[in-house]
């Protein structure tokens, strides 16, 4: 046969046992973060476009990019099942929240309530400085646990008292409202990572 009119291979095929590997690498691990974003799908056959989605997988520099048909909680699930490890996420119908979800809940907020949408994140941003300065002195372990107990963890106590005191003053309907019940509804999952130094803010 001639060789100039072989079939060219796709590149998702020639990838497909790097992605095994990577995709073993964050099943094995500890924690692995979790996102998606919508994907118009052209299908052979079919009028108009498909309403899929790519699923992003990662932890500290290993990403695996995945093609699914919907978002439903079963096809995540057991895809998932040989995780025995923490899932960071945002907080969608599947799963549980994260902690970046809520701090974009309250920078949007700021649209509408400036002044205290921007109290209450100084006490986020605070968390971050404090986790940046964790990550230039290369703290991990039970050194990470401890800085973390004697800097973060104050600063949500403190955000914690600040969050139940205002929201009895606002709209329900309003952003900063539901910014803070996002807080508040999930705050163990949102505060997790203070006491776990394997998982990240």
């Amino acid at each position: 046969a001639d060789p100039s009119h072989a079939p060219t291979p796709r590149a998702a095929d020639l990838l497909a046992p790097i992605d095994g590997v990577h995709w073993k690498q964050l099943l094995e691990g500890s924690w692995m973060a979790h996102d998606a974003t919508h994907l118009n799908v052209l299908v052979p056959d079919v009028p108009g476009t498909h309403n899929g989605h790519i699923e992003v997988y990662q932890r500290e520099g290993t990403v695996v990019f995945q093609y699914e048909h919907d978002k439903a909680g079963a096809t995540l699930a057991s895809k998932l099942q040989p995780f025995r490890g923490t899932l960071v996420v945002d907080a969608e119908h599947r799963h549980n929240p994260s902690f970046a979800h809520g701090e974009r809940k309250l920078e949007a907020a700021e649209n509408s309530r400036p002044a205290l949408a921007a109290e209450g994140r100084t006490f986020i941003k605070a968390a971050y400085i404090a986790e940046a300065k964790a990550r230039e002195q290369a703290l991990t372990g039970p050194a990470l646990k401890d800085w973390r107990q004697e800097r973060i963890a104050p600063l949500f106590e403190r955000f914690r008292r600040w969050k139940d005191a205002v929201l009895p003053t606002l709209i329900p309907d309003e952003p900063l409202t539901k910014a803070l019940r996002y807080y508040t509804n999930h705050w163990d999952a949102l505060t997790r990572f203070v006491s776990n130094p394997e998982l990240p803010i």
